[in-house]
Formats: C-alpha cells, sequence, structure tokens
C-alpha cells in the first residue's frame, strides 16, 4: 500500500502548489493601488470594484483550499489506521491458513493454541485502532462517519458504501441488478450408488491436493463422507452427490484425478466457478464471488449478496454520511458524500452471511479448532473489504483535489478576466502579467518533485 503521500504522488498537490517571485503584489490590495495610480476621474471607483471582485475570488479560492485541506486531513488519518487494521488482517488470514493443515494432534495442539493466541490479538487491536483514531475528537472509524443504510432487500448481505457525488435528492434509493448468480465449482455429474471396485483418487482444490482411497462397495453417503473429511485441506466437498467447491467464484476450482481403479459416476477432470454479474445504479459492476462493486464519478460501492438469492432486482436506501464542498460555490450540485463504516471486528468479515471477524475468536463459533475453513471464508472477505475501503479512499481524496483546483483554475480566469477589464491599459496589463506568470504559468506548466507540497502556499501568493 502507499504512504500518506499517494496523493502528491498522484500529481494533484502539485497543480494545487504556487510559488511567487518575491513582491509579487497582493491582489487583495491591488484595488488600493489602482486608487492611487489611476489617471483618471473613474479609476478611484474600478479600483474599488476590482478589489472587491479580487476579493470575493480570492474568499472562494481559500474555501476551496480548506475543503480540500480538511478531507485530505481526514483521509490520510483514516487510512492510517485502515492500513494497520489491514496488516492485522493478513496477520488473521496468514495463520488461519497456515492452520488448515493441522489436525489438532497432541503434537499440533501447542501450535494451534499459539496460532489462536495470535488472531486473538490481532482483533483485539483492530478493535482499538477503529475506536481510537479521532481527528479534533471526532471518530473517524467507528461508525461515526458512516452512512446510514435502511431498508435492505433480503438477498443483500453487506453493504460497504464510501462514496456518493450529490446530484438528485437525498436520501436516495440505490438499485442493484443481479444478472447472474456465483456458482461454486461443481461436477456436472454425481457419484455412483454403489462404487462397484476399489479405486484412488488424488483431489485438489483451492487449499491443496490430497490423495483419497476410496474402498469397494463404498456408498455415496460414505464416498461424501471420505472426501468431507479431507475438505479442510483441498477446499473440495461433496454435497447431494456431486463434488463441488468450498467457495463461491471464478478462483473456486475442483480437480479429479484417477490414480488407480475406476471412481464410479464421477469423470476425471478440473472444473470451475464463476463469480456473480450485475450492475449497481444501472452501471456495470465488478464481480469477485459473491460480490459486485463499482467505482464511478456516481457511486463507490461494495455490496455482498447472498450466494443463493440468484439474479434480480434488489436495493437499499441511503442517508447521512459526511459531506465535502466540491467547488468554490456552496452549492447542492457540489457537494459529494463519503461514509466510513465502523471498522470494528464485529463489523468486518461476512455480516449478515457467514460470520465475522469477531467470531473468529476463542471458543467462538469459527475459531481455528471448530470452523477453520469458514473462519479463512471470512478473513479474505474482510481483506476485500478493507482493501476496496482503501482504494476509494484514495479515490475519493484525488477526487476532491482534482475538483478543487479545476475550480480553482476558473477562478484565476475570472481574476485575469477582471484585470483586463480595467480601462488603463497599463494596469490591465500588468494585472494579467502577473496573474499569468505568478500562478497560471506556475501552477499547471511546472513540475515539482523535489519540494514538500502543501495546499496553504496557494494562498501565500495572494496574500
Amino acid at each position: 500500500m502507499s504512504s500518506v503521500t499517494d496523493l502528491t504522488n498522484a500529481g494533484t498537490l502539485k497543480n494545487l502548489r504556487l510559488t511567487g517571485k518575491a513582491g509579487f503584489p497582493s491582489l487583495s490590495k491591488l484595488g488600493k493601488k489602482i486608487n492611487t495610480t489611476g489617471p483618471a476621474p473613474f479609476m478611484p471607483k474600478t479600483g474599488l470594484l476590482v478589489s472587491a471582485n479580487f476579493n470575493g475570488h480570492l474568499g472562494s479560492m481559500a474555501q476551496a483550499v480548506e475543503n480540500t485541506e480538511y478531507a485530505n486531513s481526514l483521509f490520510l488519518l483514516a487510512k492510517s489506521g485502515v492500513q494497520s487494521i489491514l496488516e492485522h488482517i493478513n496477520n488473521i488470514y496468514s495463520v488461519v491458513k497456515d492452520s488448515l493443515p493441522l489436525d489438532g494432534s497432541s503434537a499440533e495442539s501447542d501450535i494451534l493454541n499459539s496460532n489462536q493466541a495470535s488472531i486473538d490479538e490481532s482483533i483485539s487491536s483492530i478493535n482499538t485502532i477503529a475506536e481510537n483514531t479521532t481527528l479534533n475528537n471526532m471518530s473517524v472509524l467507528n461508525g461515526a462517519l458512516a452512512f446510514s443504510i435502511s431498508d435492505i432487500s433480503a438477498g443483500i448481505d453487506n453493504v460497504r458504501l464510501f462514496g456518493i457525488t450529490l446530484k438528485d435528492g437525498y436520501p436516495m434509493d440505490v438499485n442493484v441488478i443481479v444478472t447472474a448468480a456465483p456458482q461454486k465449482a461443481k461436477t456436472g455429474s454425481y457419484i455412483a450408488g454403489v462404487q462397484q471396485q476399489e479405486s484412488e483418487i488424488r483431489l485438489t482444490g483451492e487449499f491443496g491436493t490430497q490423495t483419497l482411497n476410496i474402498p469397494a462397495y463404498s456408498t455415496r453417503e460414505q464416498v461424501e463422507t471420505i472426501v468431507n473429511n479431507a475438505k479442510k485441506l483441498t477446499g473440495v466437498e461433496a454435497e447431494d452427490g456431486r463434488l463441488q467447491s468450498v467457495f463461491y467464484g471464478s478462483n473456486a476450482f475442483v480437480k479429479i484425478e484417477e490414480l488407480s481403479g475406476n471412481f464410479e459416476g464421477i469423470s476425471p477432470g478440473t472444473y470451475y466457478g464463476a463469480d456473480i454479474e450485475g450492475a449497481i445504479q444501472s452501471q456495470p459492476a465488478n464481480g469477485v464471488r459473491n460480490t459486485l462493486s463499482v467505482k464511478s464519478e456516481d457511486i463507490n460501492a461494495f455490496i455482498a449478496m447472498n450466494p443463493e438469492s440468484g439474479a434480480g432486482t434488489y436495493g437499499f436506501n441511503v442517508s447521512g454520511g459526511l459531506r465535502f464542498q466540491t467547488g468554490t460555490k456552496n452549492m447542492p450540485a457540489n457537494r459529494l458524500l463519503t461514509g466510513i463504516n465502523p471498522l470494528n471486528a464485529n463489523e468486518l468479515g461476512d455480516k449478515g452471511g457467514t460470520g465475522t471477524l469477531s467470531t473468529l475468536l476463542s471458543g467462538s463459533t469459527n475459531d481455528i479448532f471448530n470452523n477453520p475453513v469458514t473462519a479463512l471464508e471470512i478473513a479474505e472477505k474482510a481483506k476485500a473489504g478493507i482493501e476496496a475501503l482503501y482504494e476509494q479512499m484514495q479515490s475519493l481524496e484525488y477526487a476532491l483535489a482534482e475538483n478543487n483546483f479545476s475550480q480553482i483554475q476558473d477562478s484565476f480566469s475570472e481574476l485575469i478576466e477582471a484585470g483586463g477589464a480595467i480601462k488603463d491599459g497599463n494596469i490591465a496589463n500588468n494585472i494579467t502579467k502577473a496573474l499569468r506568470q505568478g500562478m497560471m504559468k506556475n501552477s499547471i506548466a511546472l513540475t515539482y518533485k523535489d519540494t514538500a507540497l502543501s495546499y496553504r502556499s496557494v494562498l501565500k501568493l495572494l496574500t
């Protein structure tokens, strides 16, 4: 993950930085200068108007810079906390995955106990970070800045909404269309009712490979038990007579090889799952396993569907969140909304589905002794959700800065036009030249890669 200089590296902050030469006149005082130097009777009045015009534009630019600074401070702090949480989730994921091959025997119990203690410690740290990350006494990661999601359709397991550009009415309804439900990798045929001869098969899935012996005259139910006893080592399970992957999605697979004999009913080969397909707010969404996500100018969202819910139309209502002004004018069309959901262990993972990270604590439903396969799935989903949140924060931070910089450029252009409206040609030319050289050229044409960049330097030149 990138450091807190992400926005600088993206090239946005450098555009907001202005470096003027010593002696560049204060725009807010140019009116007075015009009054004292104007040769014609109309000049004092013109000077006051120009001064007021300049001060108005300076106020707008100052507001745009202040908005961007506040957003930058908030996102830098939030991203730092998110990075720390992600480190702990990565630890949980690695520890759970390392624990899958262990069978809980006395020789391995100490390792499992140590691994579980590591998971418990990471979960405790995640909760501490989520609760204690604050900006100006405002909690950032405990849900205080979250969107309020209501009227959630049955079939939606979890909603993580990161940003909305406010164009229409608010609160607003969000539509989710599932055109194809996610699929597990699954064999097309069924295990024979009775195996007439002994066979040996090699079974491979997302977790690993195991060689299984199938005795002669084994019933379908007995074969299913043999396969399921090894599923935490392979990621392959048997259900209703077929072999299938534990997880959904295109990364899920089942590979069957016959090493000896005849494994009756199922043909050797490799079978694959499929990711969910659909749209959010009529925009094509990216599908990974059972999750749809979209990142656009209008909405940034990460929505986990119940894999069994099937194709159809779903939705929810959005309110609350934190509003940012994205221009120099305080108008509804210039507002962008964001929300940071609570990032504690009771929320991260697959809430409403298989469970959250808190269910991985010692003695809970999905600790590594009781249900390590589900624990891995929960950790994977928590990891995906946090990574998506970090990405969306960067995107939102970039969008806010770019938008405000665009507004600042517009104000520069208006200032230049105001200078050109002065009837004294020399003064008009001097103002226009100074604005273009001191602001437009340095803010747009030059690249500063070797200097620490600051929003406030935008205004230092002007006051």
